[in-house]
């Protein structure tokens, strides 16, 4: 956009501060932020900053239907973008002005971030007002948050006999909210599309040094990302389950356009981006050392995931909204199908990935333990954790299917995401009969790695000893996160039977094995 917002267009207060406006102040604090933090950063050892939407309770207030920031925008104005505004009435009165004021800052800082002609002198300077263009942006995201919360009338939205003019303008700003928030969907684009020099900033630590413009863009397009769901989630409830249609964009573009539609098809957008920066950072990653290397290219993206989960399975409960597996389920079967062309889904052109199969064990694997954190960012090891069985039992029978020519190195992998899983989700015997179905025909395999040399080799337990000791390890507690050197991939089946055995037993004080029996496993 190009929008020229000089001082010929007069907000409902002059961009001029008079001493009354001083008087009164300005709102405080300032609003929640993605923020790489270092240890010295966190509040009380948190995992997240402590200006983060999880730590500062951000999202537990969206999710509790509480007010975003109580203590905020109290005054009779409020200064967005250089300009005081009347705080009751300003995103009724000018909301094509307000949101065309955000692109323009937002083009703005896209044009710091350019390393045209980079000025070691002016780094301090860039910095600064890279920084204040970010605080203007998410501010003003904030204050559309607080507006819907507290000034949007939803019960006279529908009333045919409207007398005054403000009253028709605050009627059709939910309709007129959804087609600037779509505008500002389509102008950020996915995380994904966004330039290398630009996603090189996640590669930054944050220790309260001198930034670039490039690392302050990428963060606020996650703010937007996250705020525009945020206030989609808002809107929905002050209209109390009614559907916001974009009326203007439905007569222009032909095309639906509903509150509800676009909160699922950003969702789906910033997952697919999410899930593109996942496999741009698994291309990296050997099969020795997929458990211990993350997800995440920065803190503040663990953070995005959580948010993720949170939400969407809050949204889900009660209602025919998607959950978060299931959503991310549906991506990512679009993902192992690999079509392509003019029907492909959009995720398998943004991701790129040369082993989707991999890839998707590695991620669910690691996206799993998020479930553990609380509303806060918190870890509750007695949290109660949802699991993905049904998909995983698919890519465990793809992994099984010696159809797919699926190598040792490759299985070992496979299987030791499986293990993971099996320790922190609820049992399920499925998973073993599948995989007693492969190795009950290929016990006969050498189960090796020609790269780890004889080491990788199967052995037979020659003595009862030798075979009471190996029982012991596949029944550890604790298991090692070198298993893809030290155990073949038999060995790792074992190692996941005897924890899917003592969760089921444990859980349900049944037999178990049972289900198993006829089954004769050599050791």
């Amino acid at each position: 956009m190009t929008e020229d917002f000089t001082g010929s267009l007069t907000p409902p207060c002059s961009p001029y501060i008079t001493e009354s406006l001083e008087l009164e102040g300005s709102e405080d604090g300032s609003p929640p932020r993605f923020t790489c933090a270092q240890d010295s950063c966190r509040d009380g050892g948190k995992m997240f900053s402590f200006d983060s939407y999880l730590t500062t309770g951000s999202l537990k207030r969206l999710l509790l239907k509480l007010d975003p920031s109580p203590t905020d925008y109290e005054t009779d104005t409020v200064e967005i973008f250089g300009f005081h505004w009347v705080t009751e009435t300003a995103l009724v009165e000018s909301t094509d002005l307000l949101f065309g004021l955000l692109r323009q800052k937002i083009s703005t800082l896209e044009g710091l971030a350019q390393p045209i002609s980079f000025d070691f002198g002016q780094v301090n300077n860039i910095h600064n007002e890279a920084e204040e263009i970010r605080n203007q942006c998410t501010k003003f995201l904030h204050y559309v948050k607080v507006f819907l919360y507290r000034f949007l009338d939803s019960s006279r939205q529908n009333e045919g006999s409207l007398t005054h003019p403000y009253e028709e303008m605050n009627a059709q700003l939910p309709s007129k909210l959804i087609e600037e928030l779509h505008g500002l969907s389509l102008y950020i684009g996915r995380l994904s599309d966004l330039p290398n020099q630009i996603l090189g900033a996640f590669s930054i630590q944050h220790h309260g040094k001198v930034l670039p413009a490039s690392w302050h863009l990428l963060h606020l397009h996650l703010d937007i990302h996250w705020s525009l769901l945020e206030i989609l989630q808002i809107l929905g409830e002050k209209m109390q389950g009614q559907i916001v249609y974009a009326h203007q964009y439905i007569n222009l573009i032909g095309e639906n356009l509903t509150n509800v539609s676009l909160f699922e098809e950003h969702c789906e957008n910033l997952m697919g981006g999410l899930i593109a920066l996942a496999a741009t950072k698994y291309s990296k990653v050997r099969p020795s050392e997929a458990l211990s290397s993350h997800i995440y290219p920065c803190l503040c993206i663990k953070e995005m995931w959580t948010l993720l989960i949170q939400l969407l399975d809050h949204r889900s409960k009660g209602s025919s909204a998607e959950s978060f597996w299931t959503l991310m389920n549906t991506l990512l079967k679009h993902l192992l199908q690999g079509s392509s062309g003019a029907g492909a889904h959009p995720i398998c052109t943004v991701v790129q990935c040369k082993d989707p199969l991999a890839f998707c064990w590695w991620l669910i694997s690691h996206l799993s333990p998020l479930y553990l954190l609380d509303r806060s960012g918190i870890v509750e090891e007695q949290g109660e954790i949802t699991s993905n069985w049904k998909f995983v039992e698919d890519l465990l029978k793809k992994s099984s299917d010696m159809q797919n020519g699926i190598l040792e190195d490759q299985l070992r992998m496979h299987l030791q995401c499986c293990l993971s899983l099996c320790d922190i989700w609820e049992p399920n015997l499925t998973v073993a009969t599948i995989l007693w179905e492969y190795y009950s025909k290929n016990l006969n395999s050498l189960f090796n790695i020609s790269w780890l040399g004889l080491k990788s080799l199967a052995s037979v337990s020659k003595t009862p000893f030798s075979m009471l000791e190996v029982v012991k390890s596949c029944c550890a507690d604790e298991q090692s996160s070198d298993l893809y050197k030290s155990d073949n991939s038999y060995l790792i089946f074992l190692r996941i039977m005897a924890c899917l055995m003592k969760k089921a037993k444990n859980n349900v004080g049944a037999h178990p094995w049972k289900q198993i029996k006829g089954r004769r496993i050599p050791i």
